[in-house]
């Protein structure tokens, strides 16, 4: 018998770190050093360094409705307002997975 993986597993093994990959490569656009990055997204300096280069959180690709979510979290983000990264991370993950047009698996 074949162990299926719930919907969750797979969005914090592949889904969640595309989305932080993408939030902190916008978040360098912005000027933000990785330490603020880091800081800011609630993850270790080194995760977002592997963010960054691409070397973690590559095996989604997105669609250009989740980069405009992308985009806007990051923009929030640099903006340093009071945000709610779990709902927002929340809405771009259930865009991800509830449309088949948001996201395709390498």
């Amino acid at each position: 018998m074949k162990t299926q993986r719930a919907p969750c597993e797979t969005a914090v093994w592949h889904i969640l770190p595309a989305i932080r990959s993408q939030v902190a490569k916008e978040l360098v656009k912005f000027g933000l050093s990785q330490k603020d990055i880091s800081e800011r997204l609630g993850i270790t300096q080194p995760a977002v360094s592997q963010y960054v280069t691409s070397k973690r959180g590559t095996n989604v690709a997105l669609s250009n409705d989740a980069r405009v979510l992308i985009r806007s979290l990051a923009q929030d983000v640099a903006g340093g307002g009071d945000v709610d990264l779990n709902v927002r991370v929340c809405e771009i993950c259930t865009c991800i997975k509830g449309d088949d047009a948001c996201v395709s698996f390498r």
